[in-house]
């Protein structure tokens, strides 16, 4: 009797197994996907950051642009 359910008691084994190779593949990709997630906010945030100081800094460039112009002409008056 033993050896007629062997291979039954093998094949659950191996399928179990499996099942266990599935779940942890599963895991790191959920993990996985979290760090990607995670550095992707951070892409974002710092895009968000350059942006904001690119325009401050267009701002300044032309503040500084209009103040040299005034100088010029008050020179030449």
């Amino acid at each position: 009797m033993k050896n007629l359910l062997l291979p039954q008691v093998i094949e659950c084994e191996r399928m179990m197994a499996a099942g266990l190779d599935k779940s942890e593949s599963s895991l790191k990709a959920i993990e996985e996907k979290e760090q990607l997630n995670k550095s992707l906010s951070s892409i974002v945030v710092l895009e968000q950051r350059l942006l904001r100081l690119t325009n401050e800094l267009e701002e300044e460039r032309a503040k500084n642009s209009s103040v040299g112009l005034e100088e010029g002409m008050k020179k030449k008056q």
